[in-house]
């Protein structure tokens, strides 16, 4: 099939947006559909026409507001994604880049986006970035309503709102035209985002058809038709041409996601024809760029973290839910006995005796509702000995525990040695406490000696004294 476009043509759709290019496809397909529905009901009922029309601009009005909607939308996906996927930089550089990217926007009929602060600055202003400070909050229409009011209202709207006013389109000198915009607000950054473009006159362009058709309806009825075949053929090449470079660029993703992780290739970016798939190209390659980066993070991150966990002290084992030892410290085989071959070849129950289990079972069901266990349990080594120690398991994720155990024998013999200190010493004390009471018991009987022999004394100088008064009479 020969190339419907030069190379001139398709240079100049190298900036083409794929949003952009499916919907001019689906406006020629809508006004094909306009057209012909408009041809039948001239011919059918022309009495109705008038109605109809009124009722396709109803529905036209509906399908501006609409398209309003969808851009605004459209862009606060934008500025989400491009926060979410950008490396943590401060939100005045990511904003400068987003305004950048915005004021490039344009869509039919002359629509573009503009954004102010909720303090009435603007920041994309007339389609263009403001480089210098500049305010809105006085604007206002010839008849002195004041636009900023509406705007602030629609911010602070959660639904948004439409705002009709008469303003000046981009590169156009002459009186201002009707304008329809919506706007919504974004409270992170304080920003009213909208977009609008201006009202075409519906009903004076279908008094127009109607008034051509009447006039040369049987004339014009063969090559209308003519035309709808022609307009037809003319959309079903230039859908498949659309579509086949759609599915060309799209499969160049799929290739390369398709790629061994360790030896990815980055996307060509300069072979993308549509603007939207170029950036996404550019974002995967940064992306597979980043995880790379991430992964050599991770890989020092795991060895210094393997170099942390074998220089423990305690055994740490790591095993699944059923049991299974997975990975282990140092500290394990030299607790245990066992090489780290052996032991990941291992249940831990392997680790206790049949009677420590039904003791002390392993008790999955507390570490799965996400408490940890610390218990004392005997390991039984390799050599067959049995171990004192105490277990402080915790189930890391869905699929594993982790068992920090430490060896208790040293802590078990030195507060052995404690309870015979303790013991001697009480003993001591009673044997003390023994002797303190006999001394006791002896001062008690000296003290009781003693006083009588006070009033022992104190009677025969009474008895003297009576004895010297009766000599004395």
């Amino acid at each position: 099939m020969p190339n419907i476009l030069n190379p001139g043509e398709l240079k100049s759709l190298s900036n083409i947006s794929l949003k952009g290019g499916l919907n001019a496809i689906i406006t020629l397909i809508v006004l094909l559909g306009t057209l012909s529905f408009s041809i039948y009901y001239v011919i059918d009922e022309n009495l109705e026409n008038k109605q109809k029309l009124k009722f396709l601009e109803k529905e036209s009005r509906a399908a501006q507001e609409k398209a309003l909607i969808m851009q605004v939308d459209q862009v606060i996906n934008y500025i989400n994604y491009k926060r979410s996927q950008e490396l943590p930089v401060h939100d005045s550089v990511l904003q400068k880049e987003i305004l950048k990217y915005l004021e490039s926007i344009r869509f039919e009929p002359g629509g573009y986006i503009f954004i102010n602060s909720y303090n009435g600055k603007a920041l994309v202003f007339d389609g263009k970035i403001v480089e210098e400070e500049m305010y809105i909050n006085d604007l206002t229409e010839p008849d002195g309503k004041r636009l900023f009011d509406l705007e602030l209202d629609a911010a602070y709207n959660p639904m948004g709102g439409f705002m009709e006013y008469m303003f000046k389109p981009l590169g156009f000198t002459g009186e201002p035209q009707p304008k329809l915009s919506y706007m919504r607000g974004y409270d992170d950054w304080q920003w009213i985002i909208g977009a609008g473009f201006y009202v075409v006159d519906l009903r004076k362009e279908n008094e127009q058809i109607k008034s051509e058709y009447r006039a040369g309806l049987r004339r014009e009825l063969f090559f209308t038709l003519l035309a709808i075949g022609l307009l037809i053929l003319v959309l079903h090449i230039l859908g498949r041409w659309y579509i086949n470079r759609v599915q060309n660029e799209l499969s160049k993703f799929h290739d390369f996601f398709k790629q061994d992780p360790e030896h990815t290739t980055p996307i060509d970016e300069s072979s993308f024809m549509f603007s939207d798939l170029r950036m996404l190209a550019m974002d995967a390659n940064f992306m597979v760029e980043s995880k790379k980066e991430i992964e050599k993070k991770l890989i020092v991150s795991e060895r210094n973290y393997k170099a942390l966990v074998n220089q423990a002290a305690d055994a740490i084992i790591k095993g699944d839910l059923d049991g299974l030892i997975t990975d282990v410290n140092d500290a394990s085989t030299t607790l245990t006995g066992y090489k780290r071959s052996e032991l990941l070849e291992m249940n831990i129950r392997q680790l206790f005796s049949d009677k420590q289990l039904i003791e002390k079972p392993l008790r999955v069901d507390v570490l799965l509702k996400g408490q940890s266990i610390i218990i004392e349990r005997k390991i039984k080594t390799k050599t067959g000995t049995y171990i004192s120690v105490e277990m402080n398991t915790r189930k890391m994720t869905e699929n594993y525990f982790i068992s920090i155990i430490r060896d208790l024998t040293e802590r078990n013999k030195a507060q052995k040695e404690l309870d015979q200190y303790r013991t001697k010493l009480e003993d001591l004390v009673a044997e003390r406490t023994k002797e303190l009471e006999e001394k006791n018991k002896e001062l008690v009987r000296f003290n009781d000696l003693f006083i009588g022999r006070e009033f022992r004394i104190k009677e025969l100088r009474d008895k003297v004294k009576v004895l010297e008064k009766q000599i004395k009479t």
